[in-house]
């Protein structure tokens, strides 16, 4: 059964009777909510088989009525009107377990009055003991958040209370009311809003039926409730399927199709479908105890005796406690997937997985349900292109060198994630499945077939699964993207070709310095700032910019794979890799499902969407089209197929150049069999607009003053306004998830809810970040709001809550100076790995002009002696060099509090003298005291034994310290002319990174210089414990220490680690002070017990329940929703406490109320015993407290 709502603005019940009626007839409708309904007091309002409760008002205009289905029993009802601007109904039903109120507020209704009657629907909502909460009208307030184009003051004051609360609306951004003016644009101000518990199980539909001439569209809000028909759902049983794959027996000899079939009869056999979608915490240890407590609820049923009855009560507070335990660590579980990346529906569709629930999609997708149209679309993406006949192109030569080993494949298998699986239905979860010997087949297999350079069909046959485009016409084949599922162990193998294709490319620069797409330690922010640190530089040069954002219809689609084998070889790449590239793309299936058919293609051109080969190939065959410049300051910037080009200079300049570019650009992708887009490729000029006109085969491209580029919106200003005020409404429909994650009845803890709001709500406002610092004071404090909003959901505290206390609970950062740190991370990354932004950046000074600079500059400027120590990244020419370096003793296991010291020193000695016979031993250690730096060095030679030791020049972390010991010491030895050499250090972090740089494509100046030096001394690494005793190692301890205070000086260098670390000292110094600062005024009573803001939640490694954790932060912080804090708010008139006739606090009756004086004193609660505790973290006395505030029933 579900309860279906219906609300309109009627404009008139006497003259709109019979159409309200039919309306409610035909939709079956359980409650009716109307506005201006035109009724006074006196007069009778009636619908047949409907109870009804309506506020009117006395003129006889506007108006409020909730009209509830007969049969339903009605609680407590409430009508209210406000000075004749304002009325509302407000009814709670029974058997539905539902409140619902229904408001009319008049156009130009006072901001205070609008304020005051707001909060209190909002507080008698939130104060209602209703699982359902509903409240609906016309508020005539307008947002951009729920679709209108402006916004005005009511639709300001309504988002930021609805935030403070977990009643979230419910909009698809649908106009409401149609402005019967053409001239006027319509608005939405009919709205919906709902308790955050209800949004996976309530739908809202906005239909085209107007009451009257009203204007105002009848709106259709369904909650389902139970008894609903579901779906079917396909369930898999992962214990089940784990253990019969891993019972396979390997074959002798792998055979593909074999293992397919294989795959696919045991996914089956674990595979049921059935029509209740399972609650995913719903285990089997829960399931045992559920069947527990229905046997012991029969025994006592059969046999009413004491010792029943007990057993029966733990088996029911058993079943209740693993459900709790389990919901919550399944929450934490999916929580772990989000990211910043992932959207609103994305968002909702997660949680709904989590709970259980089926995720409500209206949109049917036209091309997976209609072969026609299936058909259509893959004749448009996949048509007959005539090319070359897929022949090799050369000669079918073999290579030697395996592609995967074990080491390999169990590395990239821990990078992925259970994604889509292909046509085969494998998944990398399947894949993780196998046993040893079964692996190995699969490896062996795999690399057979790459020294051959011969793909299997079976490896690729592709399933294509159509995307729809946002706000299109989805009955239309063109608005679908294709992506390419390819078998898992496709993906596999591409991923250890794409190792070999990327190691290759980088170090023979093959893709240019400005192609930043899908590349190492590069970003669409390195592309963005880049473009809009050039714009920045020009307007301060007194040049005019000219930009033109380049679109390639189908770019992916149209490359030539015969074309695309030819550059690779001109490119000089190995011939194993372009043997595999081809015939992997070559005459491969593209197949795509609807119902039971399937819609076949046979390609041999463009690159599959969702292979990981492609955006690196793409980037290689697009190599040609940054060679438009020809010696100009024509620059084109690439990310994936999202191409610029920009000029700088006088008009005439831009006119010229940007004309000869495009032309040049065109031509070149003529001859890559690639078509620029007119109607999508768009001109910008900044910083104003001129008269420049640039032309695409006859015709004039548009001129832009704004433009949405790898997500960021640029406008002609770089004032970055919309760009930030879209990044806040994101944030804000993300808030939403925020009050479903924190409601109470998911048991999360807050360190968890942090982590969800600093990547779905801070790290929306943090997406472009030196771009949003351009935006004015304004827009920047609305971003306050939205985190601020966020955190009080995460912490539990109030409204009132100042600002320095909620940072200093929640262990958050002021966004203003996150923001400086944040941009300036993104300046260092850039300028150390992009060779473009460090041209741009490194030199970037200070001048007279009045011109502004861009976030990155700035900070480049303020950071300018730390921007020059920034470390040099050089490419790797020791990747899989044969170095020995081992961060384990062997013999050792555990930890080393876990282990003998005694013990420890023997294992380590006999290790050393067994392999270290005849070989000079190295000891090296690091030392940090006082923020100085030493390093002591220990050569023993047969003979004789040298000491040193040094203070380092700058002072670093303890890792780059001990890194820097073993970088003298091989100097050391390589000056002395010591030979293989056994370098013993008892850091294991600094073996980590080493043995780390290994696999790396670039590298550290410094690391360089130690693996150099270790394949020239031929030196080995090994990591040995500290302070066991062992006579060398505590010699280098001694001389580190020394070191601190030594008058020779060794110049060691920053490692990027240190740079980052040193920009995030200075954000928290900052930070402290603004807390000082602010706490001056406001936050005192937090100050008092906390006077910096800690770098984690006080409650880290507390054994505290969320529960406990807020009401301590409310006791903590002095705020509440207790009567004095209503009443500042003006909710309540009476802010004192009836026994004690003072202002009533939570401190107040938590701490000193006379009502709970003998409870207090048998546990021993006292307010400065209280914070005693917090400062020592105490935990026991902590939740002495909350239990008492609980067991007590002390709300506040």
């Amino acid at each position: 059964m579900s309860i279906k709502i219906i609300q309109a603005n009627i404009q008139g019940w006497k003259t709109n009777k019979d159409e309200i009626i039919s309306v409610a007839t035909k939709e079956d409708a359980d409650i009716l909510c109307l506005q201006e309904t035109w009724q006074k007091t006196a007069e009778n309002t009636q619908i047949k088989g409907y109870k009804i409760i309506q506020s009117c008002r006395e003129d006889g205009y506007g108006g409020s009525l909730i009209a509830i289905k007969g049969c339903y029993k009605i609680g407590k009802t409430e009508i209210a009107e406000t000075k004749s601007h304002i009325q509302v109904a407000t009814a709670e039903i029974m058997d539905l377990d539902i409140i619902v109120s229904s408001v009319y507020i008049r156009p130009g209704t006072p901001i205070a009055t609008y304020k005051y009657t707001i909060q209190k629907i909002i507080t008698d909502l939130r104060e209602s003991r209703r699982c359902k909460k509903v409240l609906v009208g016309d508020f005539n307030a307008h947002h951009q958040s729920w679709g209108n184009i402006n916004e005005d003051s009511r639709g300001e004051l309504l988002i930021n209370e609805l935030n403070d609360t977990d009643l979230m609306l419910m909009h698809n951004k649908e106009p409401t009311f149609i402005n019967p003016d053409p001239s006027k644009s319509n608005s939405a101000i009919d709205l919906t809003i709902i308790n955050a518990t209800m949004y996976l199980k309530a739908k809202r539909t906005v239909t085209d039926i107007q009451i009257g001439g009203s204007g105002h569209r009848v709106i259709v809000t369904e909650i389902e409730g139970r008894g609903k028909k579901r779906d079917k759902t396909v369930i898999l049983n992962s214990t089940s399927l784990a253990c019969d794959i891993y019972k396979m027996n390997a074959p002798e000899y792998f055979d593909l199709n074999r293992f397919t079939k294989e795959m696919t009869t045991i996914r089956k056999a674990n595979t049921k479908t059935i029509t209740v979608t399972p609650k995913a915490w719903w285990d089997m240890e829960v399931e045992k105890a559920y069947e527990e407590k229905k046997t012991a609820n029969k025994n006592y049923s059969a046999n009413r005796t004491l010792e029943n009855e007990i057993n029966a009560k733990r088996k029911l507070a058993r079943f209740r406690f693993l459900k709790k335990v389990n919901k919550t660590k399944n929450w934490e579980k999916w929580l772990e997937r989000v990211d910043e990346q992932k959207s609103s529906s994305e968002l909702w569709r997660l949680i709904a997985k989590c709970k259980g629930s089926k995720w409500k999609n209206d949109n049917i997708n036209a091309i997976h349900s209609d072969l026609e149209k299936a058909k259509e679309f893959m004749k448009i993406n996949f048509p007959n292109v005539r090319q070359a006949n897929p022949t090799m192109v050369r000669s079918n030569i073999t290579t030697e060198e395996e592609l995967l080993d074990i080491k390999k494949w169990t590395r990239i298998m821990e990078s992925k994630k259970n994604t889509a699986p292909g046509m085969d239905g494998i998944s990398y979860g399947m894949l993780k499945m196998l046993n040893e010997e079964y692996t190995d087949r699969i490896i062996k297999d795999l690399n057979e077939r790459w020294k051959r350079g011969k793909v299997a069909r079976g490896l690729k046959t592709i399933k294509i699964v159509a995307i729809p485009k946002q706000g299109k016409d989805l009955q239309d084949a063109k608005n679908y993207r294709p992506i390419s599922l390819l078998p898992t162990l496709t993906k596999m193998a591409n991923s250890a070709v794409l190792e070999v294709l990327q190691e290759y490319t980088e170090k023979h620069h093959v893709i240019p310095s400005t192609s930043f797409g899908f590349r190492k330690r590069k970003s669409i922010h390195t592309a963005t700032n880049l473009l809009v640190n050039e714009v920045y530089k020009n307007n301060r040069e007194g040049n005019n910019t000219g930009v033109i954002f380049v679109d390639i219809k189908s770019a992916y689609n149209c490359v030539n794979i015969v074309k695309l084998t030819r550059i690779l070889q001109a490119y000089m790449v190995p011939e194993g890799l372009v043997n595999w590239i081809f015939n992997l793309l070559t005459n491969r299936i593209m197949e795509i499902k609807v119902g039971k058919q399937k819609v076949t293609r046979v390609v041999s051109h463009g690159l599959p969407q969702g292979d990981v080969l492609s955006p690196t190939l793409f980037n290689i065959y697009t190599n040609e089209l940054h060679k438009v410049n020809h010696g100009g300051r024509t620059r084109v910037i690439q990310y994936a197929d999202d191409f610029i080009i920009m000029a700088a200079g006088t008009i005439e300049y831009i006119q010229t150049e940007l004309q000869r570019s495009l032309d040049s650009f065109t031509n070149t992708a003529k001859g890559l069999d690639m078509e620029v887009n007119r109607e999508k490729t768009k001109l910008m000029i900044f910083p104003r607009e001129a008269n420049v006109d640039i032309n695409l085969n006859g015709q004039a491209i548009e001129k832009v003053k704004e433009y949405t580029f790898l997500g960021t919106i640029i406008d002609q200003k770089l004032n970055f306004q919309k760009h930030t005020n879209a990044a806040i409404q994101k944030a804000q429909r993300k808030l939403d998830v925020m009050k479903m994650i924190c409601n109470r009845s998911n048991n999360i803890r807050p360190e968890k809810a942090l982590q969800v709001h600093r990547s779905i709500i801070r790290g929306s406002m943090e997406f472009g970040a030196s771009l949003i610092n351009n935006a004015n004071k304004n827009t920047l404090a609305k971003i306050d709001k939205v985190l601020h909003q966020s955190l009080r959901k995460v912490t539990g505290c109030t409204r009132t809550t100042p600002i320095n206390s909620l940072m200093a609970l929640a262990a958050e950062i002021p966004s203003s100076i996150r923001r400086k740190y944040v941009i300036a991370k993104e300046m260092v990354k850039a300028i150390a790995y992009s060779v473009a932004n460090r041209q741009q950046l490194a030199n970037v000074k200070r001048s007279a002009t009045k011109k502004r600079y861009s976030g990155q500059e700035l900070s480049a400027i303020e950071n300018g002696t730390l921007t020059k120590r920034i470390p040099t990244f050089v490419p790797n020419d020791f990747k899989h060099c044969d170095i020995v370096i081992r961060k384990n003793m062997p013999g050792l296991l555990g930890s080393k509090s876990d282990q003998n010291t005694q013990a420890a020193k023997q294992i380590c000695c006999e290790y050393i003298n067994k392999n270290a016979k005849d070989r000079p031993r190295i000891y090296t250690d690091g030392s940090l005291t006082d923020d100085k730096c030493g390093i002591g060095i220990v050569i023993q030679e047969p003979v004789t034994t040298r000491e040193w030791a040094y203070k380092l020049e700058r002072n670093v972390a303890i890792s780059t310290v001990e890194l820097a010991a073993i970088d003298r010491a091989l100097k050391l030895a390589i000056a002395r002319n010591v030979r293989r050499p056994i370098i013993l250090t008892d850091s294991k972090v600094t073996c980590e990174a080493l043995k780390n740089a290994l696999e790396s494509d670039i590298v550290e100046e410094t690391i360089c210089n130690v693996l150099s030096n270790c394949r020239y001394a031929e030196a080995t690494i090994q990591w040995i414990p500290s302070h066991v005793g062992i006579h060398g190692n505590e010699r280098a301890d001694i001389l580190a220490k020394m070191g601190t205070t030594s008058d020779r000086i060794f110049e060691n260098k920053e490692s990027l680690k240190d740079i980052i670390r040193n920009l995030k000292n200075q954000m928290m110094v900052e930070a402290n002070q603004w807390y000082t600062q602010y706490s001056a005024d406001k936050g005192k009573t937090l100050y008092r017990v906390q006077t910096v803001i800690p770098t984690k939640m006080w409650h880290n490694k507390m054994s505290l329940k969320p529960k406990e954790i807020r009401i301590i932060n409310r006791l903590l912080a002095g705020h509440d929703y207790s009567k004095y804090w209503l009443a500042k708010m003006k909710i309540t008139n009476n802010e004192n406490c009836e026994s004690c006739h003072e202002p009533e606090t939570g401190r107040h009756k938590t701490f000193s109320c006379v009502r709970y004086m003998v409870e207090r004193r048998n546990r021993g609660i006292t307010l400065e015993r209280f914070e005693k505790s917090f400062r020592e973290k105490d935990a026991t006395y902590l939740k002495t407290v909350a239990s008492f505030v609980i067991q007590n029933r002390i709300e506040f």
